[in-house]
């Protein structure tokens, strides 16, 4: 899945290993875009008369927050991507811990 992707992908984030980041960030990409087809094709089917109105819209915004999770690991394996962020080395171990302290939540 795309937090699995992440993980896989921080340390290139670290360290700036950007040919490495963007080998490592189509996978979160993928992930992530498979991610919205199945949040869309459950749209249809809810927008289909399925549930009532009521039961659609609890639902609608469980999906959207469950999607949201493989979009923020895309957000962050692009904003490492694009600004080309190089962390210090004293400070990976503490980011890398924060990061995954994040995923567990």
């Amino acid at each position: 899945n795309s937090l699995n992707r992440l993980k896989e992908t921080f340390p290139a984030c670290l360290d700036g290993t950007h040919a490495a980041q963007n080998d490592l960030a189509n996978p979160v990409h993928e992930f992530e875009s498979a991610a919205d087809d199945m949040r869309r094709a459950i749209e249809l089917e809810l927008y289909s008369g399925k549930l009532l109105p009521q039961s659609r819209a609890d639902l609608l915004a469980l999906i959207e927050a469950i999607d949201s999770i493989p979009n923020t690991a895309e957000n962050i394996v692009d904003f490492f991507s694009i600004q080309k962020l190089r962390i210090d080395a004293a400070l990976h171990l503490d980011v890398e811990q924060l990061l995954l302290k994040g995923l567990e939540a």
